[in-house]
């Protein structure tokens, strides 16, 4: 089905086996192609476009695990910040947005250099093709050994989940003209002088939910690489044992995606 709505505004709703809804939260408008096109997505709550995740995706979690956040990070034409071959990326933890980030970094090329807090997530991620690893818990000067395995210049991008224990920190070790992608704020909203975040030349972004070229993009890159970015499912609950599941949640020794089973 298909709406005209002005010159260049088009509503398109793609039905078809398996489909991934793009949602929006943040009260802005979403760009069909990138922010530098007119074409928007009308209503802003992304309720009249849909994209087919494909063929490549053979459950109901792994089409959920599609996630917009990584679209947006990783297939950014906008600002010529695509993760590509030969880039460094830090990323920190194993729940399901850590892992994904990982996945895709390998798939693109990039080397992953990821901050993990046991042995054992640090053999998943080894598994799953990260460069380096190291244990924060036990190395107290993780800041210097990522900024070495990442040739003495820092890292190109940092995908920040954890927010002000970590954030300060992190900058410190960005290179020239890199970027933080601040996706979570566990350990609370960041508290950076100014003058931090606007010395070392880079540049900040919180998540959005992307367009619909990016997930479409994200979806392709998927169906290139289904053994790279096979979503790692640690535990299934059922419905009725939703509290489990937020409880196993909060203790933070899952890696990857925590399933709730509605139906």
């Amino acid at each position: 089905m298909s709406s005209a709505l002005g010159a260049s505004l088009k509503l398109s709703i793609h039905l078809g086996s398996g489909c991934s809804c793009l949602e929006h939260q943040n009260i802005q408008l979403i760009f069909l192609d990138s922010r530098d096109t007119p074409e928007l997505v009308p209503c802003s709550d992304m309720t009249g476009e849909m994209v087919s995740v494909g063929d490549a995706l053979k459950d109901d979690w792994s089409a959920g695990d599609c996630d917009r956040v990584c679209a947006n990070l990783f297939l950014d034409k906008t600002h010529d910040k695509a993760l590509k071959a030969g880039d460094t990326v830090r990323i920190q933890g194993a729940g399901g947005v850590s892992i994904f980030a990982l996945q895709f970094a390998v798939a693109s090329g990039a080397t992953a250099i990821v901050l993990l807090s046991s042995s054992e997530k640090l053999q998943t991620a080894t598994k799953l093709s990260a460069a380096h690893v190291i244990n924060y818990k036990s190395m107290a000067n993780w800041r210097e050994e990522v900024v070495k395995l990442a040739n003495g210049r820092g890292v190109d991008r940092v995908i920040e989940i954890v927010g002000n224990a970590t954030l300060a920190r992190s900058i410190s070790f960005l290179r020239f003209e890199s970027s933080v992608d601040i996706i979570g704020v566990l350990g609370g909203i960041a508290d950076v002088p100014a003058v931090d975040a606007v010395l070392p030349e880079y540049s900040s972004r919180s998540r959005f939910s992307g367009s619909v070229s990016q997930l479409k993009a994200m979806n392709s890159l998927l169906a290139a690489n289904p053994e790279t970015t096979r979503p790692i499912i640690d535990k299934v609950f059922a419905f009725e044992e939703t509290k489990k599941a937020f409880e196993y949640l909060g203790a933070a020794q899952h890696v990857g995606k925590v399933v709730i089973k509605v139906a």
